[in-house]
């Protein structure tokens, strides 16, 4: 019953997803709203694009992930740094840093621009704003999947279809 709900079948991956962490209170924060990113790259290109909507009013959310994001001026900075030593927390960031270094990531946040840009995000004002990147960079008929859902669905990608 649980693959049926959460489950979402794919035959290819797309150039971009959109996925949203769900709403409050699932997008208060980024250590909440990490998840939804995480399942939406089981969706997309390598070299693709992320576009992830979440409001993240309580900012990064948890301390020593805030500490390592902050620390940082590359996502290899956290990536040799969790190599080095495991810290709950700090395994977060080492999940975003990864992910960036194969995808695109947009936020679409309340976040201040330049937390974003900690995060290695590209930061946008709206999913208009964001739309219209999309099309200047992959053009008009570029393959996509939405994510409403996107903390709880997992898309799962299977050559076998």
């Amino acid at each position: 019953m649980c693959k049926q709900i959460y489950i979402c079948p794919i035959k290819k991956k797309a150039d971009v997803v959109i996925a949203s962490a769900g709403g409050y209170p699932k997008d208060i924060n980024v250590y909440q709203a990490q998840k939804a990113l995480n399942n939406a790259y089981q969706a997309v290109k390598p070299g693709g694009t992320i576009i992830l909507l979440a409001e993240c009013l309580e900012g990064y959310g948890e301390p020593t992930f805030e500490k390592w994001i902050e620390e940082a001026n590359t996502p290899d900075d956290i990536i040799k740094r969790l190599k080095n030593k495991f810290v709950l927390g700090g395994h977060k960031a080492y999940s975003i840093a990864k992910l960036t270094k194969e995808v695109e990531v947009i936020l679409i946040s309340s976040l201040p621009l330049e937390k974003v840009r900690k995060l290695f995000f590209s930061p946008m004002k709206n999913i208009s704003q964001a739309i219209e990147y999309i099309k200047d960079k992959y053009g008009e008929d570029f393959q996509a999947y939405i994510l409403p859902s996107g903390n709880t669905v997992l898309p799962f990608f299977s050559i076998l279809g």
